[in-house]
């Protein structure tokens, strides 16, 4: 099933736009921006950029990680070649959870460049986007 796109309307909504996990919800289509005063050139220069960021998943970090873990685990056997302390099992289940640790760092610093960057954007779009004011409802009297 294909997720609905989000129509961003009013530059307000751009506020609950992120890349963290804890922060985002599932099933979010691709960001369109609703906005007739913006020439489309640059309503689909910001389309791209936002879905770009928004979309980002800093695998590329988490792979640079994962190479800093390998390299800090085999540094290690190196200079330690010569104690033999630790039995096979353990050897192995410590790298495994050094390349983790490595690996989810590298994610969790990833995923926080790609949100600045949307929030760098977001904020230049706020700039030159300022929308038009949202209706206010009369307030209910009772009676």
């Amino acid at each position: 099933m294909k997720s609905k796109n989000q129509i961003i309307s009013h530059p307000s909504q751009l506020n609950g736009l992120s890349v963290l996990p804890v922060f985002r919800f599932p099933g979010k289509g691709v960001i369109e921006i609703d906005a007739p005063d913006i020439d489309s050139k640059t309503k689909a220069q910001w389309e791209h950029n936002l879905n770009k960021y928004y979309f980002g998943c800093g695998c590329d970090k988490a792979t640079v990680g994962l190479l800093i873990g390998i390299a800090s685990i085999v540094l290690w056997y190196l200079l330690n070649s010569s104690s033999q302390e630790l039995s096979l099992f353990m050897d192995i289940l410590i790298s495994a959870v050094v390349l983790f640790l490595f690996t989810a760092i590298g994610k969790y610093i990833g995923l926080l460049l790609i949100q600045r960057k949307l929030n760098v954007l977001i904020e230049q779009i706020k700039s030159k986007w300022k929308g038009q004011l949202e209706p206010v409802s009369e307030p209910w009297h009772c009676g």
